[in-house]
């Protein structure tokens, strides 16, 4: 089954879904290989890391690498250092013109 994702619409190359966590536990690997032949480059995860241990995606920055996905981590529960999120924004902003495909 492919995850289901909801992209935004924007001019140019590449693009910027959402969507709700993938699966986990024994479909997490699974679902990692069906954002791959979504095309996704990079998954982008704001869960906390007892959140993610509750839904079964432990290994999820794992199993995203071993799907050929970059994962990036941005826990949500309190505001982020700027000077921490401003070099991770950046580095997605500046994916996105070159075709890469994010999902958030």
């Amino acid at each position: 089954m492919q995850p289901t994702i909801y992209t935004v619409q924007r001019p140019g190359p590449g693009t910027i879904s959402t969507m709700a966590h993938p699966r986990g536990f024994d479909r997490l690997q699974d679902e990692m290989a069906g954002l791959r032949a979504l095309g996704v480059d990079i998954l982008v995860c704001a869960m906390e890391v007892d959140e993610r241990a509750e839904c079964g995606l432990t290994d999820e920055a794992s199993a995203a690498l071993a799907s050929g996905i970059e994962f990036v981590e941005i826990p949500d529960c309190t505001v982020p250092d700027r000077g921490a999120i401003a070099s991770v924004i950046a580095d997605l902003a500046g994916g996105v013109p070159r075709g890469s495909t994010s999902r958030l």
